[in-house]
């Protein structure tokens, strides 16, 4: 029928425009209500929305915050999502955190990121005088030269940081406990704490500095909109808006998704996961479907993926800092003058506890049948019959016929 529109499909149903047509008005609206909006239409007719005006507005934080915490104490750690590392922070007084993807964890890498972390502080109106973190960062001491950077002794831990890392992880798991997938790519994983630690900042913390405004609030001057932030929820299958430039071609005008949550701008802009490329893209405008088997089915599959990519068929062994050991195997030499083991019984297999080994098995018993003979093949018959027969006396290593016994 050439994907007529909802509103379309539905006059036609009505007006009987296509006889003997089993399709009644209610199936219609009950298709709408189960499926949503026909899809194809919506990727072959989406048009391209002017975008609105963006309102540059601050929230109003009343001065004294700024003037009795303007110096700031930061708690930082590492913690592993999924075997993917993040750089969290947690802000005394503040109580506000921040997280990032870190992808290598090099001096030079973790630097860049507190660096990032400070200059979030310094717009907002704070200064970081103090980064409290473990023994791993000492590395890091000398290349912040707007903190100071306080490290742990050995076999010591920043308790702050560490139940805030609980806190992320019980937040995403929480999230996860309700998505239909059975694995989640790696983009996937990575906006999830995102998002988790989004609305954790955006809810006002009854022991930080203020019990009204939210640690995002007072750090970015930035509120929380209902209409801009809470359009979609995490998870839900969304066909993306392209709105491209070129609208004379035959490309389809919506890309199927995946929502990862807001982008955190001021227009209100959500986070994707594109199921055909596997990118995360950034969209204004989606329109959200019901969720069908088969995006399930895709989701599982890029999951499956990044799981073959980062491991694959091989074992590999890691240390504590995630990276692969110093010696190896194949390079150590022979040791001199090594003591021969001496074995006290030779003759006794060695065992391993609920192993059986193969000579231990029970073996399946052969039985060699042989022939009859014509001798005994008759006196069977004569039993058979009732018939007296002669009794003989067979000697096993005899090559003649038996004696008669009479």
């Amino acid at each position: 029928m050439a994907h007529p529109t909802d509103v379309v499909f539905t006059e036609m149903v009505r007006n009987k425009v296509l006889k003997n047509s089993p399709v009644k008005p209610s199936h219609a609206a009950n298709a709408g209500s189960l499926f949503g909006s026909e899809l194809s239409g919506g990727r072959g007719r989406q048009t391209r929305v002017k975008p609105g005006r963006v309102e540059v507005g601050e929230s109003y934080i009343p001065r004294d915050f700024y003037v009795l915490n303007h110096f700031v104490t930061i708690t930082a750690d590492i913690m592993f999502v999924n075997g993917i590392a993040f750089l969290i922070t947690f802000s005394r007084k503040v109580r506000l955190l921040t997280v990032e993807h870190v992808v290598t964890r090099t001096a030079e890498s973790l630097t860049q990121s507190i660096n990032k972390i400070i200059n979030i502080y310094s717009r907002g109106g704070f200064t970081i005088n103090a980064v409290l973190m473990d023994m791993e960062f000492e590395k890091n001491a000398d290349k912040v030269a707007l903190a100071e950077i306080n490290t742990t002794a050995a076999r010591e831990h920043v308790g702050e940081i560490e139940r805030q890392i609980r806190l992320v992880k019980e937040r995403t798991r929480a999230t996860t406990s309700v998505l239909p997938f059975k694995s989640l790519h790696r983009q996937l994983t990575i906006h999830l704490v995102y998002f988790s630690v989004f609305w954790l900042n955006a809810i006002p913390n009854k022991k930080g500095i203020s019990e009204h405004y939210s640690p995002r609030e007072i750090v970015t001057h930035k509120e929380v909109d209902h209409n801009l932030h809470c359009r979609v929820e995490f998870g839900a299958y969304v066909e993306a808006h392209d709105d491209p430039v070129i609208t004379n071609d035959m490309v389809s005008r919506t890309r199927p998704s995946i929502a990862l949550g807001p982008a955190g701008n001021r227009q209100g802009s959500i986070k994707v996961f594109c199921l055909t490329t596997g990118m995360v893209l950034k969209r204004r405008n989606f329109t959200e479907y019901p969720m069908p088997d088969k995006v399930i089915t895709k989701v599982n599959q890029w999951g499956s993926r990044t799981k073959r990519e980062q491991f694959g068929m091989k074992t590999q062994f890691l240390n504590r800092k995630q990276k692969a050991f110093d010696w190896d195997n194949e390079d150590s030499e022979e040791e001199d003058n090594l003591i021969e083991q001496v074995i006290t019984h030779p003759e006794i297999p060695a065992e391993f506890p609920g192993v059986e080994l193969e000579e231990e098995q029970v073996q399946d018993l052969i039985i060699d049948i042989t022939e009859a003979t014509e001798a005994e093949e008759a006196t069977a018959a004569a039993i058979n019959a009732n018939i007296d027969t002669p009794i003989y006396v067979i000697d096993e290593e005899a090559t003649h016929l038996p004696d008669v016994l009479t």
